[in-house]
């Protein structure tokens, strides 16, 4: 589960957009975002009015992944 604004959202594809993020490790952040925002939209239903926290909220969730995981 994944915090979006006051509601905790369900990710599927979880380990695959983190992956997508880690494979794109080489380009700027703002590419990796929106490589892992392409990602998410395979799996998951992303609202416009609601993507910048959606994106937000994945991204932190790969900062962690990538200490957890220990990679980079």
């Amino acid at each position: 589960m994944v915090r979006i604004g006051d509601s905790e959202v369900g990710i599927a594809g979880f380990d695959f957009i983190m992956w997508a993020g880690y494979d794109a490790r080489d380009k700027s952040e703002d590419e990796v975002k929106a490589v892992m925002l392409e990602e998410m939209r395979k799996y998951n239903y992303v609202p416009k009015a609601v993507e910048k926290e959606y994106l937000e909220a994945i991204w932190q969730e790969y900062k962690n992944y990538k200490f957890v995981c220990k990679i980079d």
